[in-house]
């Protein structure tokens, strides 16, 4: 029987003690029940990007990307056994921080370069030991190769990318007729190629960034850094769309192609929207008034110095902004094309992958569609936790691994909250508040309609490098992530917030 188990896949059982120095192996045995092997699994940065309860369509297809996700990793470093990137546990995409932390241990470097770029606990807490790193020094001169080399590489993708993802796609017009099967999977394949060349550069660039981001962070230089890449264009766009400053046809020939949670191909984007949403997402409260803000000229003259991580973090954005251009290429061409086969009320993202790509081959009816079912979604209901294969979950308690609240942009803003739980058009009225401050559990660059609508932005999870971080912090907005939650804030508590310190307190409404 043991022979038939993959020690790779499923690992070793080892025991061991440690005396006078040494380490003695008591036991080590194959692990027999694969699917009692447990990973630490978490929400994080899939929280920020993903809406609360993904299309089943986009998470089967972030779980088909697993394998090709990790390999980023083994080109790094070859000696890396294949590892799942993303898990699926109660139907929803998680992070397998089990697969990145032991990296980190590998390379004897502090776990907690992981757990702050993707924004979720260390659990496991490992330090730098200098003795283990030295050993994996050509690792680190391919990281930093990988690193150095990301803007060129990144300008090459994308111009290469787009112009591939639209010949394509008309190409594929003659080949839907006649191979609808076919046509799909070279489409989905094409979407595949696209979701990981992505992620890959946005691991490089991400890295690239984080060692300069905390020393910045630590001198208090890095809230002062000035953007020019699309998304601070994106932000500012549409509040001169709000404002009538320009028209819904401008805005929409340059950023129709993004939209609330825009990660996920099955949401719809601003180019999709009726008379009716436009009606609603535009209607707007009174303008935002002007915060406290500590931004002094000389902070600013040293953020203008440090332009080569400025250059980083507008290469990141920007790579953002055209790779949606190609998910709304790809988006377009299914929502066409399925709907052809299957009828105007057909919905692709409603079904996974491997369902559709049946459906497909075998010409489904209305009646088959209807039958499919998939386990309710749990949402993210659990930020870390450990998880085996036969769909145990066991919470992890890190309350004692919280982090401090992160001030994103100074400022100081006394306000009343105005508490939203996830971006929608339904959701975008704003209170009739004096001045208001949004809190949210996270954020993604598709809550840019509701900054434009407050005067100070909170959430609870979130990273100072987060895509929506560096909106509000280039924008100017004053804004705190990663707020604690030990004080129970809703909509209508009167607060001030101190975007500089991170400081959010409760006020009596005369203050």
């Amino acid at each position: 029987m043991l022979a038939n188990i993959d020690e790779q896949e499923a690992g070793l059982d080892i025991e061991f003690a440690v005396a006078g120095g040494a380490i003695y192996i008591l036991q080590a045995r194959p692990i027999t029940t694969a699917s009692e092997r447990e990973e630490i699994l978490s929400s994080a940065n899939h929280k920020e990007i993903l809406p609360p309860i993904p299309s089943p369509f986009m998470s089967g297809m972030i779980a088909s990307c697993s394998r090709h996700l990790f390999s980023y990793y083994q080109r790094l470093d070859p000696s890396l056994r294949d590892r799942s990137f993303i898990e699926l546990a109660e139907s929803m995409p998680w992070i397998n921080m089990s697969a990145l932390l032991d990296i980190m241990v590998k390379w004897g470097l502090p776990t907690n370069l992981v757990t702050r770029s993707v924004g979720t606990h260390d659990v496991y807490a490992v330090r730098t030991r200098p003795y283990i790193a030295v050993k994996n020094l050509s690792v680190f001169l391919k990281v930093l190769r990988d690193q150095l080399t990301v803007i060129g590489r990144t300008q090459s993708w994308v111009a290469v990318n787009q112009k591939k993802v639209e010949t394509e796609s008309a190409q594929r017009t003659e080949l839907w007729r006649s191979s609808p099967d076919i046509a799909f999977n070279n489409w989905l394949t094409q979407l595949q190629l696209v979701y990981v060349g992505l992620v890959d550069l946005m691991q490089a660039h991400t890295g690239a960034m984080s060692g300069p981001a905390r020393f910045l962070e630590k001198w208090g230089v890095l809230q002062y850094l000035e953007g020019k890449d699309p998304s601070l264009d994106y932000f500012h766009q549409f509040r001169k769309l709000s404002t009538g400053e320009t028209t819904r046809s401008a805005f929409l020939e340059e950023f129709g192609h993004r939209g609330f949670y825009e990660s996920d191909i099955g949401q719809p984007r601003f180019a999709e929207y009726t008379e009716a949403t436009w009606s609603n997402f535009l209607a707007d409260g009174s303008p935002p008034t002007k915060s406290t803000s500590s931004v002094n000229l000389w902070m600013k003259m040293i953020g203008r110095l440090l332009d080569p991580v400025t250059t980083l973090i507008s290469s990141r954005e920007s790579l953002r902004n055209e790779a949606m251009k190609m998910f709304q290429v790809l988006r377009t061409e299914m929502l066409e094309q399925s709907r052809i086969l299957f009828g105007d009320s057909f919905d692709f993202s409603l079904y996974h992958p491997d369902t559709l790509a049946q459906g497909i081959e075998m010409n489904w009816g209305p009646g088959q569609w209807k039958q499919v079912s998939y386990s309710e979604p749990s949402g993210w209901d659990m930020d870390v936790f450990l998880a085996n294969r036969s769909g145990r979950r066991i919470p992890l308690d890190a309350s004692k691994e919280a982090n401090s609240p992160i001030g994103v942009f100074p400022g100081i803003v006394r306000g009343q909250i105005w508490k939203v739980e996830h971006a929608s058009v339904e959701s975008l009225e704003k209170p009739d508040f004096d001045s208001t401050i949004l809190l949210t559990e996270s954020l993604d660059p598709g809550w840019i309609p509701y900054f434009v609508k407050v005067d100070g932005v909170l959430s609870y999870v979130g990273g100072i490098l987060s895509h929506a971080s560096i909106i509000l912090r280039e924008s100017g907005m004053p804004a705190i992530t990663q707020v604690s939650r030990s004080v129970s804030l809703n909509t209508g508590d009167w607060v001030e917030m101190d975007g500089k310190t991170g400081l959010v307190r409760k006020i009596s409404p005369s203050m």
